[in-house]
């Protein structure tokens, strides 16, 4: 291996983001353009300001000094562009464990980012390609969310962001298969009373457009005009509904 004349370790600087790394050269340290080889793109697109850390006898002594400044902390750290701990060698590629990710989730959450952070990130998964999340990706999403209420912001926004989006027939398909096998609960079944009950009346207009649809609608259905015996049965079944629905309302008021 050659030797080279200057060993040295430096730090980049980009708002809050940073990388260390280790050099040598046979220029002096301070007239160096290098800027480091890590793999983030990051370190190619933006702007970075690069502070000389140490210079060192050898390139052992400059690699020791990286490996006590990086850390598997450091490592761990979203802000460090540093892919693996410090030192030559050092495993390249390796994945954190389910408790490391855990700890920095805790960390950063409810840490507001900078917008220099903000656009740094966006930089760096720019041109990326991610597939769609696997199974096992959207369980553990789900998982993730049960149990967290929604505040009333974020159901407006959500409720914002979906209006006036057509959905596919494969969409309400699967929305309709969805909403069958869920049994609705007591408490559901009373706000979706209570609702109905005091919707504002239809206009003019609405009740004209729904009568005009219901007529349209039939207009289309060729059948025979029902027997004495089948008009008798939807009498009998319709006064046993409403008497059911008079008694569950009884009951519900009681409650």
């Amino acid at each position: 291996m050659k030797e080279y004349e200057y060993n040295y370790c430096y730090i980049l600087r980009c708002g809050d983001l940073f990388y260390v790394g280790v050099r040598s050269s046979d220029e002096r340290p301070e007239e160096d353009d290098y800027m480091g080889s890590g793999a983030d793109p990051r370190l190619k697109t933006l702007e970075w300001e690069k502070t000389i850390i140490c210079i060192c006898d050898s390139r052992k002594e400059a690699d020791a000094m990286e490996g006590e400044l990086v850390k598997q902390a450091e490592v761990d750290n979203p802000l460090c562009l540093n892919r693996c701990r410090g030192g030559r060698g050092g495993p390249t590629g390796s994945r954190r464990t389910p408790e490391q990710r855990r700890a920095q989730s805790e960390r950063m959450t409810g840490k507001p980012q900078s917008e220099e952070h903000k656009r740094a990130a966006a930089e760096g998964r720019r041109g990326k390609k991610t597939g769609p999340p696997s199974a096992a990706h959207k369980r553990a999403i789900s998982e993730a969310k049960k149990g967290k209420p929604r505040s009333a912001e974020t159901k407006r926004a959500i409720s914002e962001g979906k209006k006036g989006k057509p959905k596919s027939e494969e969409h309400k398909r699967k929305l309709s298969e969805s909403l069958k096998s869920k049994p609705k609960s007591k408490a559901h079944k009373r706000k979706l009373s209570k609702a109905w009950k005091n919707r504002a009346p239809d206009s003019e207009e609405t009740r004209r457009k729904k009568s005009k649809a219901t007529k349209a609608h039939w207009a289309t259905k060729s059948r025979a005009p029902d027997s004495e015996e089948t008009r008798r049965k939807k009498s009998e079944a319709r006064k046993a509904w409403w008497a059911a629905k008079r008694k569950k309302e009884a009951e519900d008021k009681e409650n």
